[in-house]
């Protein structure tokens, strides 16, 4: 039936209703709705005092409560909803300008809101779309989520598609599929199983993508990891870097770097080690410990390695300063090279000097220090 009144309450009963003109009070009780749409109208306000339910849909202005616990088992259709210290369930779609639900909020169907803010837990298990979304606790979403601002206080979870211009995580953040996000700020791990579209990327623990590009830059503090070809601005990290090969500006790191196939880069600088199972081309490569190149380098300024460089190709640089020993198939030099040690398969040259204490090429193609040309077979000799 139909209701005109300026208010209605309901204490502890389930009552049927289509259309209120007025506020519905609702003090631990139910609604069912009646109309054949299977809709409660309220013109003004749903003020919940206890705990109440409505079988069916709801549209109204606003719903407010505290310390209770909302069910709506259809859609629920509000300007704003204001449940402080509360619990909302919609068993269908959700669609409100604003959305503040203390404690917890589920969504069985589609959210749609301007502002969505939950103190406690907030899952849903379609699509998600808002401009403004803050969790204090966890999300946990099934589906795609297209929010431009995400701020979440423990962990995110999204199994669909993550499009955001914003996102902060406190704990750790779950990408199902494609993530594409301007700015990303996680404090424990992060981890997108498909391909990734992200301007920058700052993350405290660990990073797991499937590949894609980090535009401008990366930062992690401890390890970080793509499983396919990555396109990248800057990468850093504390501790280790693992590509599948890729192409981009600067890699920095504290620990260890492995690429296991080709890479493109502007400068690379590993205080540990690096491993490259490819070919490796850029400006220049900076190590503290030992390099291994499994195809050949090119640089178009300077090698430097602090113990030792093991390159199976043809070395083309500016020059070259290794501590301990390199040992290469072929090394052409624009100007020198130096190191304890050097080998060759097919000869090393350089325009100015090779200085080495240990000399075992096979072929030396030099100007020497007293400015005199050699060019002959050597062993293992003392320089």
């Amino acid at each position: 039936m139909n209701n005109v009144a300026s208010e209605i309450v309901i204490q502890g009963d389930t009552v049927r209703l289509g259309r209120i003109e007025g506020n519905l009070i609702i003090d631990d009780g139910a609604v069912e709705a009646s109309d054949l749409d299977n809709t409660v109208k309220v013109t003004g306000e749903v003020k919940c005092i206890g705990d109440c339910s409505i079988y069916g849909n709801l549209q109204t202005k606003i719903i407010t409560g505290n310390r209770i616990r909302v069910k709506v088992t259809g859609d629920l259709q509000a300007g704003e909803i204001d449940l402080k210290r509360s619990s909302l369930e919609v068993y269908g779609n959700l669609g409100a300008n604003t959305v503040r639900v203390g404690n917890s909020l589920y969504v069985k169907g589609k959210t749609d809101s301007e502002n969505i803010n939950v103190g406690g837990s907030f899952k849903v298990d379609d699509i998600i779309r808002s401009t403004r979304t803050t969790v204090g606790g966890s999300l946990q979403a099934s589906n795609d989520v297209k929010i431009d601002y995400i701020s979440c206080g423990g962990s995110a979870r999204v199994e669909g598609n993550t499009e955001s211009v914003s996102i902060k995580v406190g704990g750790s953040f779950r990408g199902g599929n494609n993530v594409r996000s301007e700015d990303i700020d996680v404090g424990g791990s992060f981890k997108a199983k498909a391909e990734v579209d992200v301007s920058h990327l700052d993350v405290g623990g660990t990073i797991k993508i499937q590949g894609g590009v980090i535009r401008r830059s990366m930062g992690v503090g401890g390890s970080f990891k793509s499983y396919d070809f990555l396109r990248f601005g800057d990468l850093e990290s504390g501790g280790t870097i693992k590509l599948a090969g890729g192409e981009g500006g600067n890699i920095q790191v504290g620990g260890s770097l492995k690429s296991e196939r080709d890479l493109k880069f502007d400068k690379i600088n590993v205080g540990g080690t690096a491993k490259i199972d490819g070919n490796a081309e850029g400006n220049s490569i900076t190590i503290g410990g030992k390099l291994g190149i499994y195809g050949d380098l090119n640089l178009s300024s300077e090698l430097r390695v602090g113990g030792k460089a093991e390159i199976r190709g043809t070395v083309k640089v500016e020059s070259v300063r290794v501590g301990g020993r390199i040992e290469a198939g072929k090394i052409e030099s624009d100007k020198f090279i130096e190191t304890y040690y050097l080998r060759t398969l097919r000869g090393a040259k350089a325009e100015n000097r090779i200085k080495s204490t240990w000399d075992c090429t096979w072929t030396t193609n030099w100007e020497s220090d007293n400015s005199q040309r050699k060019e002959q077979h050597r062993g293992c000799l003392w320089g």
